[in-house]
């Protein structure tokens, strides 16, 4: 779950709060920056988030560039969708699903 930096207290509105679909569903740009300094919690581990990259498929480095396929289908579901891939073959890099849905745009959480 994404909490807002402040730990979540007051909740924010929509879009704002990053634990809605209304924060993703806006331009991958905007949202991209909007996530540098939340914090990201899966159980007792949590860690905030200090880089990302905004990939949109009009962009060659995109891989929703290509096109919808079986690899790059998770790239054009609902916003606020977990796009997880392998680079190298060895690292796990987490990314979030951004636009409306049909759309393949997504942050790389670099950090």
């Amino acid at each position: 779950m994404l909490t807002p930096a402040n730990g979540g207290d007051p909740v924010p509105a929509p879009p704002h709060d990053p634990r809605t679909e209304a924060f993703y569903a806006r331009s991958v740009h905007a949202v991209a920056e909007a996530m540098v300094g939340c914090v990201l919690r899966h159980g007792e581990t949590a860690g905030r988030i200090v880089e990302t990259e905004s990939y949109h498929q009009v962009e060659a480095a995109c891989h929703a560039h290509i096109g919808l396929t079986g690899r790059t289908r998770t790239l054009f579901m609902s916003p606020g969708t977990a796009y997880v891939y392998r680079s190298y073959g060895v690292h796990a890099l987490l990314n979030a699903v951004c636009e409306e849905e049909g759309t393949g745009a997504a942050v790389l959480i670099r950090a």
